[in-house]
């Protein structure tokens, strides 16, 4: 994609949407960049969003860590964080 965030053409958002798509589980590279947009988007869209916290990556540690502290204290009420093993288990 050319752009950070993978919402702003609403391709995916009516994909989602025509499937009945209510939650939105994210995964990437680089968590202050692109992970970031994409998980602010599907906030801002409504969506149940879960950060695997164990899928993503950055260029940095200090940027990694910073995306992981920034959505479990200070956004926690809108995003879930969860290593990529508890999310399966929702699905088992």
């Amino acid at each position: 994609k050319p752009i950070y965030s993978p919402w702003l053409s609403g391709e995916l958002a009516g994909v989602l949407q025509s499937e009945g798509v209510e939650e939105v589980i994210v995964s990437g590279g680089e968590a202050d960049m692109c992970v970031l947009a994409t998980l602010l988007g599907s906030i801002d869209l409504g969506y149940r969003t879960i950060l695997a916290e164990d899928a993503i990556c950055s260029a940095s540690d200090e940027a990694y860590e910073n995306i992981l502290k920034l959505f479990t204290k200070r956004y926690s009420h809108h995003v879930e964080v969860a290593p990529v093993e508890a999310i399966l288990e929702c699905w088992r």
